[in-house]
């Protein structure tokens, strides 16, 4: 297994700055990292526009498996205590994949720097307003609302269920409107055929407009 020292990314706007010390990977992880760029970006600007944080530092801590592909992410250490910037964070971290010989993981941890002084706002389109978000993304539910009922009369027909109830699902729409990441938080349902079949649904949405900002939230989908 190689491990590699501590390397800082440096979130400046307008450019990528990166110091390191001498590591086995050093071009590997820069330009892993780089490649990510305005994503692990975004994270903290988002928050920015909203005077929601402050200038920090998140030590994020990473496993690969042998294929490089992040395995596992977490907080090692942090300075910002905004919960969302962290979150994204880890979530963008977790999507990174490291060109590895195929017989070595790579284990380490990763600090990033933000700093409000030297980060400009990156995007002349104004974010959606909450309230616009939620408009368009219900009216994304609504246009699909016969596929996502489709998986529980299948499944009832099926098997007969009887169940009825909400399944609580968490989301992620990126700024282009697309939603990259669903999961179930919460089902009375007790079905995982018909969860797993919502999920996947929800997980092809895009809204009709982008958004310019990344959303996090829960949706409830209720069958009676």
């Amino acid at each position: 297994m190689k491990k590699y020292a501590y390397m800082t990314l440096l979130l400046c706007w307008g450019k990528f700055a990166l110091a390191a010390t001498p590591t086995t990977e050093p071009p590997l992880v820069e330009s892993t990292v780089k490649a990510r760029w305005p994503m692990l970006q975004r994270c903290y600007n988002n928050e920015l526009r909203k005077g929601a944080v402050g200038d920090g530092k998140i030590v994020v801590g990473f496993q690969t498996n042998l294929r490089g592909y992040v395995q596992k992410a977490w907080i090692q250490e942090a300075t910002i205590e905004n919960e969302v910037v962290k979150r994204c964070v880890i979530y963008r971290f977790k999507k990174l994949k490291f060109k590895l010989d195929g017989e070595n993981t790579l284990r380490g941890i990763y600090p990033i720097s933000f700093s409000a002084k030297t980060t400009k706002q990156f995007s002349k389109n104004k974010p959606a307003s909450d309230e616009k978000a939620k408009q368009l993304i219900d009216q994304a539910v609504q246009e699909r609302w016969p596929k996502f009922k489709k998986c529980y009369l299948k499944e009832k027909i099926k098997n007969n269920i009887t169940n009825v109830g909400t399944v609580m699902l968490h989301f992620v729409v990126n700024e282009n409107g697309k939603v990259s990441h669903s999961e179930v938080q919460q089902s009375d349902l007790q079905n995982e055929s018909i969860e797993q079949c919502i999920v996947d649904l929800f997980r092809t949405m895009r809204v009709a407009e982008p958004l310019h900002r990344i959303i996090q939230g829960n949706y409830p989908i209720t069958f009676k």
